[in-house]
């Protein structure tokens, strides 16, 4: 396994064969522990090459031109000054690569969970007014052909009209989320998560704490998954799996 190790650097320098780079790449697919060992090292390797890194080196570069002669003193200070400047590439570097990781990890578990909760017609047994009826089945034609901007407008006059139609809020934070708008989307779900008297309150914790995973916000997702599984909600095996994969 260090062979293949070492390969990585190699690799990531064009140091191998073209049949060296066919086998070091079939390794990849196969080995997911080197897999991630290349792709953290690529990611320092990437950060190292960075302008703001690059013209640090290169000022050291040119301060070691300018005084090709040190006295011992000289010496001292500009080895402390390069070992503090060390520290500070290393720090940039570590800083970049772990909130990359997380951002990372955060995204793909995203993607691994969400998804768009599906349309409902539960409200034809409603007692809507025949206006208000109109632009949920405005609002919900939009919505199934995944106009959320549009349907975001519907279902936003709905709940401008009626405070207490907690259906047009539920799915106008999905059109939130759908469009990119995950504060809004986070200030609708927080109001439908504090009263309990609705269908869609177990709905909103979950599509809540996906919010806070996509907006890396991880101990606030871990709080709300945590009450999805005390509470014994819907989602509680997801909830259960991505807290095992935040640890």
């Amino acid at each position: 396994m260090e062979d293949k190790y070492e390969k990585i650097e190699q690799y990531l320098m064009n140091e191998l064969s073209i049949r060296e780079q066919v086998k070091f790449e079939e390794d990849l697919r196969k080995d997911p522990e080197l897999r991630r060992e290349y792709e953290l090292r690529k990611e320092i390797n990437d950060a190292i090459q960075e302008d703001d890194v690059m013209e640090l080196r290169d000022s050291l570069d040119q301060v070691m031109k300018k005084q090709p002669v040190f006295s011992n003193k000289t010496r001292k200070i500009y080895l402390i000054s390069s070992v503090a400047a060390a520290l500070v590439v290393i720090l940039v570097i570590s800083s970049k690569v772990f909130f990359s990781a997380g951002s990372q990890k955060s995204s793909a578990l995203y993607e691994r969970y969400y998804e768009v909760y599906p349309v409902i017609m539960s409200f034809r047994s409603t007692n809507e007014g025949a206006e208000e009826k109109d632009l949920l089945y405005k609002a919900f034609a939009s919505y199934d052909i995944k106009d959320y901007n549009q349907a975001s407008q519907y279902f936003e006059s709905i709940a401008q009209q009626d405070s207490t139609n907690y259906l047009s809020r539920f799915y106008l934070s999905i059109c939130k989320i759908e469009t990119n708008k995950l504060n809004e989307a986070e200030d609708y779900l927080s109001e439908l998560t504090v009263k309990n008297n609705h269908i869609f309150w177990e709905q909103a914790h979950w599509y809540l704490a996906m919010v806070y995973v996509k907006k890396d916000k991880q101990n606030k997702a871990r709080e709300i998954l945590h009450k999805i599984v005390q509470q014994n909600m819907a989602k509680k095996k997801e909830a259960k799996d991505i807290l095992k994969s935040m640890k």
